[in-house]
């Protein structure tokens, strides 16, 4: 995954004279110093980012197997012949020699319900998801401890007991800060960032940032469809000339679609029923001819009551 507010703690750590000999300047580095200084779960609390990690206190012979606050990133954790195993991919799992997985049956149950396996379930009734916002412990004789490190209940608890008592315009410039520093720090990478455009609200807000702030223009990409009812590609067209990035567009056929299927077991590691994820797994592969990371409107709808 990744720590976007790595800068920030660097310089939290520096500051109290908590700060390593550094060797480099990435964000893994910089969140094993922070759990040094504070412990595991202090420092989690202290992460902003999508992340989910396993860590290995050999002093204390404990493993820390830890997810991020809204479960972006997964992670599996199995039972694998009497041995504990973990992944963030269940495929890795199963690749394991003396893997032996049942099909849970309730499992699929909650698919056909829902159209996706729930939160903490898997598909395979020896494996599980870890909660988001929780970490599991496991000491030397095995025994297990889950921790919840984040509690979303009380956190929105928390926050409306809180309310924002300002007008609205400040209210209108609090939040447009808010969005422009998280776009901040979800642009700073090692590698080329662009930005999926689909001409809506949430994807034009989110790119229009990014470019606001650069020199050169940003790649934007936009997955269009043959049929023009479905097809957003005109108003993401017209986005891309008003902000003036370098925008790049593909079309999906009802062909592509249907070659499409026949992959989506190599890239979902359980059953998914959004049909959305055809044309995600689509633009993803093109825009990855240009560029190695894409921020995206995603969460937008959830945000912002979209639906």
């Amino acid at each position: 995954g990744e720590i976007y507010n790595f800068a920030d703690l660097r310089a939290d750590l520096e500051g109290a004279d908590l700060a390593p000999a550094w060797r480099g300047h990435s964000d893994t580095e910089i969140l094993l110093a922070v759990i040094e200084a504070y412990g595991v779960e202090a420092a989690l609390l202290r992460l902003k980012g999508m992340f989910s990690f396993g860590l290995y206190d050999s002093a204390e012979r404990r493993l820390f197997l830890a997810r991020d606050a809204f479960g972006e990133k997964p992670l599996y954790v199995a039972e694998v012949d009497g041995a504990l195993a973990f992944a963030s991919e269940l495929k890795a799992i199963c690749a394991h020699p003396r893997w032996q997985g049942d099909i849970d049956r309730q499992a699929l149950v909650s698919f056909v319900r829902h159209g996706y396996i729930g939160p903490q379930t898997s598909l395979f009734a020896q494996s599980q998801k870890l909660k988001p916002g929780s970490m599991l412990i496991v000491d030397a004789q095995g025994e297990r401890k889950e921790v919840v490190w984040f509690d979303h209940l009380a956190v929105a608890a928390a926050q409306r007991q809180a309310r924002f008592s300002g007008t609205p315009e400040e209210a209108t410039q609090t939040l447009d800060n808010l969005i422009r520093k998280s776009v901040a720090r979800q642009s700073v990478a090692d590698v080329r960032v662009g930005a999926f455009l689909s001409g809506g609200i949430d994807s034009s807000t989110i790119a229009a940032i990014m470019q606001v702030d650069r020199a050169t223009p940003i790649d934007t990409f936009t997955l269009g469809f043959v049929e023009e009812g479905f097809n957003e590609a005109p108003f993401a067209r017209d986005v891309a000339k008003h902000i003036g990035s370098n925008h790049h567009e593909i079309i999906l056929s009802g062909d592509d679609a249907r070659d499409l299927v026949a992959t989506m077991p190599d890239v979902y590691d359980e059953p998914f029923a959004d049909p959305s994820q055809l044309p995600t797994s689509m633009i993803a592969g093109f825009a990855r001819t240009g560029v190695t990371v894409c921020l995206s409107g995603d969460a937008g709808d959830e945000l912002f009551a979209g639906y």
